[in-house]
């Protein structure tokens, strides 16, 4: 077996294994970031297996076209992944005052999803040791949900002993651009700081300070932990969709 053969069938079954682990450990429900890997891994292994069979006499231009371009594939994930973890600034003591923004998140009736509630776990923290910073939390109500997302996000929060008045509510937003262009609403109509210090996931982070690059605000970036079983599949995802996320104000995305 080739070195073509070799890559690919490697390449695939490790997309394959990292596909399948989130919902073969999880209850995660299937999305795009496990679906994609899974369909390309698929496609991957089934290329290194059979391409000399399928295309015989071409075979080799075939099979060095193809390792090129998935040495295109890994190049890109790698720069993509690179980026995502590095590309935003960091949260430090020493950074001025912060106005705390947590994007909303799946609600389970009115319980913050784990992910979500990792979120909240982060800011409570930040809240509790900087008491003079204020937070807003976001997200409208979305299907199967008994509550909008900032609503349990405040509630959760209040029962961590967060002061209520410190809280505010940002309600209407379906998506990440709506949470943070609504939160800046909030904060000129309060006259919060300026300076948003946003509490998501670490994924997340590089989308959020461009969004709000955007709107012109200045920001700081704080990750929360992720559970390592399902975190390929949302870093996988964002790669892949962070360009139109970038563009467009889509649906919502955790």
């Amino acid at each position: 077996m080739g070195l073509v053969s070799v890559s690919f069938l490697l390449v695939g079954l490790v997309l394959c294994l990292l596909s399948l682990l989130p919902m073969l450990l999880s209850n995660i429900r299937a999305h795009l970031g496990i679906w994609l890997p899974l369909a390309l891994g698929i496609a991957m292994v089934l290329f290194g297996r059979f391409y000399r069979v399928v295309f015989q006499q071409a075979s080799d231009a075939v099979g060095w076209t193809g390792f090129g371009l998935l040495c295109i594939f890994v190049l890109w994930l790698a720069v993509s992944l690179l980026v995502l973890a590095l590309g935003y600034p960091r949260f430090t003591q020493k950074d001025p005052p912060c106005t705390v923004v947590v994007p909303g998140c799946s609600v389970l009736g009115v319980r913050p999803s784990k992910m979500l509630l990792r979120r909240l776990e982060t800011a409570c923290k930040v809240l509790e040791e900087n008491p003079d910073y204020s937070c807003i939390v976001t997200g409208g109500q979305g299907r199967g949900e008994d509550c909008t997302e900032a609503q349990a996000m405040k509630d959760w929060l209040v029962a961590q002993k967060i002061a209520p008045g410190r809280i505010y509510l940002e309600d209407r937003s379906t998506n990440t651009w709506e949470n943070l262009s609504f939160a800046k609403d909030i904060l000129k109509e309060n006259h919060l700081p300026q300076r948003v210090l946003v509490v998501s996931d670490r994924y997340h982070l590089f989308r959020c300070s461009r969004i709000l690059e955007k709107l012109g605000l200045s920001c700081a970036c704080l990750p929360c932990p992720i559970n390592p079983v399902v975190a390929f599949g949302y870093w996988f995802r964002e790669c892949v969709a962070l360009p139109f996320r970038l563009q467009r104000k889509g649906r919502k995305h955790p």
